[in-house]
């Protein structure tokens, strides 16, 4: 290959480099007489880089090392190009390589297929959760590091680095995200079957274990504060959730499809722990009763979809509650829900099928099928017991305020109208 431009030796000096003009039209090469098949490239524009040309299979080849100054000093591109004169003495081919590197898999593109194939079929909480995960990966490890390059210290800098800011929890879902994907590449071919997958062995941080159940004042400031949303939409879905026990995912995306008040039964497809039945109590039938039906959706939202969030409604209520700020949302509808059940006295198996908690390894409890009569008295005894607690009215369809389809927010406003039953 003919250096195309004007061709010269010599000891490439900081100085050379620097002070040699670039060539109207035409390339300067300067062949640097320290390292064998080094040189500087000067292009026209007076972009300065290295170059390493050698011959493979009766071809000239050659490679761009890198940009002079920015990327490469002149001690740096020969250590660079001996490297590479070795290499090729030993029947390598330096630029072969490079475009086999340059096509191999990513961090990124791995990040890819991982979202596009092997979340498709979760839950969006749970692919939202992956998604914030390789957020994390590809910020520590790089989107365009090779796949096959990550090393497990890697990844335990990465996880020590999240676990210094505290986020103990994350620290330990990002590994066994990474872990998982790298399994997948190993599925794919993507590296070697016999490579070590770098996410494998790390010692996890001990997670704290958050939750709390809400004591009967607090309740009952739940319950005022409930009072004054006036019969919104939110705000019963919101109820319905404390008097089911159920995710506030569940109360905010349910289908009238889906319920059956004769039966007082709700049928969820897609649960967290994969299809089941809600036995309704009889004061969350009550409350279903009364909700208007607007939309496929039991608690529809303003566009005519459902709810988005309970969220809104939640923060409202924490306030006029005077809640403590550590109080979630799931601990006023799941954790209370699940201790009134036991310090009712209901047995723990039962309150895991109300609550749709996994039943667990237990043999004899896959084995015990109860009458759904057994689950509905449970449900009756700790809704009414909540019920009671919150201090609420018994509902009716006129208490309920209904609001047109026609805006985007996920709640209505609270200035809408109020249509609530003459006192008796």
């Amino acid at each position: 290959m003919k250096s195309k431009g004007y061709s010269s030796k010599a000891k490439l000096t900081k100085r050379l480099i620097e002070e040699t003009p670039a060539a109207s039209g035409a390339n300067v090469f300067i062949w640097d007489t320290e390292a064998d098949r080094l040189a500087l490239r000067i292009t026209p524009s007076g972009h300065r880089s290295f170059i390493f040309q050698y011959t493979r299979n009766g071809r000239d080849r050659r490679m761009t090392l890198g940009q002079y100054g920015k990327q490469l000093t002149i001690h740096k591109a020969r250590k660079k190009a001996e490297k590479m004169r070795l290499e090729v003495l030993n029947g390598g081919d330096p630029a072969q390589k490079k475009q086999e590197t340059l096509k191999a898999p990513t961090v990124g593109m791995l990040r890819d297929e991982f979202l596009a194939h092997y979340i498709s079929s979760q839950k969006l909480s749970t692919s939202l959760a992956y998604r914030c995960c390789w957020i994390h990966i590809a910020k520590h490890l790089g989107e365009g590091t090779l796949v096959s390059a990550v090393r497990w210290q890697h990844v335990a800098a990465m996880h020590r680095a999240l676990g210094n800011t505290g986020k103990l929890t994350m620290a330990n879902r990002v590994v066994a995200v990474l872990h998982a994907s790298w399994e997948l590449a190993r599925n794919w071919e993507w590296i070697e079957k016999d490579a070590s997958n770098p996410g494998r062995g790390h010692k996890r941080y001990a997670e704290q274990h958050r939750g709390a159940a809400c004591t009967s004042e607090q309740l009952n400031s739940i319950g005022a504060a409930i009072r004054l949303e006036k019969g919104s939409i939110p705000s019963l879905a919101f109820t319905y959730a404390m008097l089911t026990g159920c995710r506030p995912g569940e109360a905010t995306a349910m289908k009238w499809t889906d319920v059956d008040l004769r039966r007082r039964l709700w049928s969820l497809p897609a649960a967290k722990t994969g299809p089941r039945v809600v036995y309704l109590g009889q004061s969350a039938a009550d409350l279903l009763a009364s909700v208007p039906r607007m939309s496929e959706y039991v608690f529809s939202g303003r566009s005519g979809g459902h709810l988005l969030s309970l969220r809104v409604v939640w923060d409202r209520i924490q306030k006029r509650a005077d809640l403590p700020p550590t109080l979630r949302i799931y601990d006023v509808v799941r954790h209370t829900f699940i201790s009134a059940a036991l310090e009712l006295g209901i047995p723990l198996e039962r309150v895991k099928r109300l609550a749709g908690h996994a039943i667990g390894s237990d043999i004899t409890a896959r084995y015990t099928h109860l009458k759904a009569e057994t689950y509905l008295a449970d449900a009756d005894r700790v809704s009414a017991h909540l019920w009671a607690a919150l201090q609420l009215e018994a509902p009716e369809s006129s208490n309920v305020r209904a609001f047109p389809a026609a805006a985007h927010d996920c709640e209505p406003e609270p200035s809408f109208k109020v249509n609530r039953a003459k006192s008796k």
